[in-house]
């Protein structure tokens, strides 16, 4: 098994919209690996199935169960990206919509027309794994984002890699909860990702992992890891992952009575 810790700094600006506060659209502190996987593809480093043209998509709606799953296959996988350093711009935006029709062509969606965008500043660092069972080539820019904005790529391979067959481990850094065939037991949850959740820090009480080593730093990786395992549903957006109950409200949906708010006595 070949693991690459994977260096990337921005060269621009980068924007995809995590939360809608009103008129602003916030870009979260991670990459998810599902767009790194995409971008690495595109760059050249990975191959992904060709299960539609390339030049043109009838749906704005990706394929991730035709063109990931078979990833599975080549024992090929790219974890999410944690900053390990993070820098935020705000900046305003105003747009003009389109006059005119183009023969039935829907307007492109996800493009507001004014607001404010917060971007992750040029300069940022994230570091990410890639996990393949053959050799891949090391490319050395990559584009991401709504903008397609410019990275650098630094890779480094592990030294050596050690299969463990079971025992407790834990991996610092980002990993997909929809991916995870094994569960950890303790993990911080960053819920605003999507298209499924991302998990920081993640203990696991036993388990089959890698050992990879990059000079002095030795890293766990969980093995029972893969694109979109069966048996979970990801077009909720929420990949299966625990959430906290609502508050306020009870299991039925209801909103709980509260102390005097009830109907006002009429004054005579």
């Amino acid at each position: 098994m070949h693991i690459y810790r994977c260096g990337l700094e921005l060269l621009d600006y980068l924007f995809f919209a995590t939360t809608e506060r009103g008129k602003t659209f916030e870009t979260g502190p991670f990459i998810h690996n599902y767009a790194l996987t995409y971008a690495l593809a595109a760059a050249g480093a990975l191959v992904l199935p060709a299960t539609r043209p390339r030049y043109y998509y009838e749906q704005q709606r990706p394929d991730y169960e035709g063109e990931l799953r078979p990833l599975n296959e080549r024992g090929t996988y790219v974890t999410p990206a944690r900053p390990t350093r993070l820098t935020f711009r705000q900046t305003q935006f105003n747009t003009i919509k389109e006059g005119y029709s183009l023969g039935g062509k829907a307007r492109s969606i996800a493009y507001p027309d004014w607001g404010f965008l917060r971007l992750i500043s040029p300069g940022s660092h994230f570091v990410f794994f890639v996990l393949s069972r053959d050799p891949l080539p090391r490319r050395a820019y990559l584009r991401l984002g709504k903008f397609l904005s410019k990275a650098r790529v630094q890779w480094w391979e592990a030294e050596s890699v050690r299969d463990v067959p079971t025992g407790p481990f834990e991996h610092r850094g980002l990993l997909n909860w929809r991916d995870l065939v094994r569960k950890p037991t303790i993990f911080d949850l960053l819920p605003a990702a999507l298209p499924s959740k991302l998990i920081d820090n993640a203990r696991f009480s036993e388990g089959r992992h890698w050992i990879a080593r990059f000079g002095q730093l030795e890293m766990a990786l969980p093995i029972e890891m893969e694109y979109l395992p069966a048996g979970e549903d990801i077009s909720s957006g929420t990949g299966g992952a625990p959430g906290p109950k609502a508050p306020g409200r009870d299991s039925g949906g209801k909103e709980p009575a509260r102390p005097g708010r009830g109907r006002k006595k009429k004054l005579t």
